[in-house]
């Protein structure tokens, strides 16, 4: 069991060298920990990159209405401009 909270302890950063193996029931749980931390980064892993993807998107659209928004500003400055010279 020593192995095990060893293995528990690496999912919480602590990255000291693992005790030598005594018990063979000590890999099971090993093999277990392991797996449960491979499981955790991957899922941890896959919601970052769907995260990203959609802050992505997200931006993507912001930027198309921000850029919509630029050309409409510089069209109704010139459209301004024109009149007041046209005042004068």
């Amino acid at each position: 069991l020593r192995l095990n909270e060893r293995a528990k302890q690496l999912t919480l950063g602590a990255y000291e060298k693992l005790p030598s193996v005594k018990e063979k029931n000590e890999i099971y749980e090993l093999t277990e920990s392991f797996n449960i931390m491979g499981e955790k980064l991957t899922n941890l892993l896959n919601h970052l990159a769907q995260e990203v993807r959609k802050r992505t998107q997200e931006l993507e659209q912001k930027n198309k209405i921000l850029k919509n928004i630029h050309i409409l500003m510089s069209l109704w400055k010139f459209q301004t401009e024109e009149n007041l010279m046209s005042l004068l």
